[in-house]
């Protein structure tokens, strides 16, 4: 009897253990990866936290991500870099493009509106619809303008031209605005 009991308790625990280190394991899946590369630990490079504004899953608002990157001196070089931190998707879920669409380059001109120039990918990507259209293409907005001071716009072009008549409903041949892709709606995008 003694025997059954010890056994029993044996059991118990290593269910137990089972069960915890099942939920620990999973808590940390779906924590977004932050962690630094130790090459760049190593070496001593700055890093920068950042805030990505991804697609929800319903693409229907956004959620957010935090990532850490390279400290960049130019503007220029972290927008590339969270540009591309967007294209590769966010942590859990999929991503708004396809791993074709490329960022060509990027600038900021002197009224402070960001020239994201992609490649022509981005057109055969193109979100469907008007929801989904305005959501992802805001997070773009929405990342760069949180992460960049003084950006006060975004200008998209594909390979170095400016679209007049893109897939959705959204004007690509003037600059778009950070305030137009805020959580309340579009008002005011037109």
């Amino acid at each position: 009897m003694i025997r059954w009991v010890a056994w029993s308790i044996a059991v118990l625990g290593v269910s137990a253990a089972g069960v915890y280190l099942i939920l620990v394991l999973g808590r940390m899946a779906e924590q977004p990866s932050t962690a630094i590369p130790d090459a760049d630990a190593q070496a001593g490079a700055p890093m920068r936290a950042i805030r990505l504004h991804f697609p929800s899953e319903e693409r229907i608002g956004w959620r957010t991500e935090d990532r850490v990157v390279h400290a960049e001196d130019e503007e220029e070089i972290l927008a590339e870099r969270i540009v591309r931190e967007l294209l590769s998707g966010p942590a859990r879920g999929p991503g708004a493009w396809s791993d074709r669409v490329e960022v060509r380059t990027f600038f900021l001109d002197e009224d402070g509106v960001g020239v994201l120039d992609l490649s022509p990918h981005v057109l055969a990507d193109w979100p469907r619809g008007d929801a989904a259209e305005w959501v992802v293409v805001g997070s773009a907005v929405r990342s760069l303008a949180e992460n960049l001071s003084g950006l006060r716009g975004l200008q998209i072009l594909v390979d170095g031209e400016v679209v007049r008549a893109p897939p959705g409903s959204i004007p690509l041949d003037l600059p778009l605005r950070p305030e137009w892709f805020q959580d309340e709606g579009r008002e005011g995008m037109r």
